[in-house]
């Protein structure tokens, strides 16, 4: 059954998250039981110090999605201009990933023939200066 976000509202019902890795900290005893844990994670909402998690909105999560996207497309228009570069120039970068360290400093080492090429392969693959 799918529920929207005003479901339990409506229903006079608050629903709330909790930080699980700050919740184990204040919980940190010696003796670990179900039943003991659970009647001191039971207390915790009570006295008003359980750790809530931020919970974004539909609109929220949208926007957050939207946005991995948009940096996901960047990075391959990156990645696919270093490569086509390369391309153009008859070279090739011998590693798995083009920004491994290895990849880098085969980069680094490279002088393309046009100076605007090399450039722009040195700004793509973040080198400076001729130094990674």
């Amino acid at each position: 059954m799918d529920y929207d976000d005003d479901t339990f509202g409506r229903a006079g019902i608050t629903i709330k998250l909790a930080n699980a890795y700050r919740m184990a900290l204040i919980n940190k005893t010696g003796k670990k039981t179900d039943r003991a844990d659970a009647e001191k994670m039971a207390q915790i909402p009570k006295v008003g110090l359980m750790p809530e998690c931020y919970v974004p909105t539909a609109r929220g999560v949208s926007n957050m999605v939207r946005q991995y996207v948009r940096q996901a497309q960047a990075g391959a228009r990156v990645v696919n201009r270093v490569c086509n570069l390369l391309d153009a120039h008859g070279r090739a970068v011998h590693a798995a990933n083009i920004y491994s360290h290895k990849a880098l400093l085969q980069m680094d080492a490279l002088n393309l023939s046009d100076a605007q090429d090399d450039f722009v392969l040195k700004q793509h693959a973040g080198l400076k200066n001729g130094r990674i």
